[in-house]
């Protein structure tokens, strides 16, 4: 018989983003390894652009300590938490190429267009900007915050 799982409760935004500061600070004070460990931690509850993003700032430590090989493969756990993120494919391929796996880094280059899909795109930078409007409202109450998301061709679409 088969057992059920559930997922793990979503992090609260504020125990994440202390999670995060303390990951920063324990960067800046030298210690990467623990600062992985934090960022780590913070996994399990996130939301899959949130892991995504816990992975590559895994990926950035591991790369500025010449671990190259450890930083591209939390780049691929990065993609796997986010398939649909076609940016994320991009950030990866560079990685590749700058630790010298140029034909790595065009394979995965040339995924890009077949993920990237606007309407996706739109909604991460709404999700993104509707965060840090939050984050305004909560630090600055005082002050208003208009954001918006203009296109190549100059379009502006405002979020409210």
């Amino acid at each position: 018989q088969a057992v059920a799982t559930s997922a793990p409760a979503r992090l609260p935004a504020a125990q994440r983003a202390r999670g995060l500061q303390q990951a920063e600070a324990t960067l800046g004070s030298g210690h990467p390894e623990r600062a992985i460990r934090i960022l780590e931690r913070l996994i399990p509850g996130a939301s899959p652009d949130e892991v995504s993003d816990l992975h590559l700032r895994i990926a950035d430590i591991l790369w500025r300590g010449g671990n190259r090989e450890a930083a591209v493969s939390r780049g691929f756990d990065a993609i796997a938490a986010w398939p649909d993120n076609g940016w994320l494919y991009l950030r990866v391929a560079r990685m590749l190429a700058d630790a010298g796996r140029p034909v790595a880094a065009e394979k995965l280059a040339a995924e890009f267009p077949k993920v990237a899909n606007p309407k996706v795109e739109t909604e991460t930078h709404r999700t993104a900007m509707m965060e840090f409007r939050k984050q305004v409202k909560d630090r600055f109450p005082q002050l208003g915050c208009e954001t918006g998301l203009m296109a190549i061709n100059g379009r502006i679409e405002m979020f409210t």
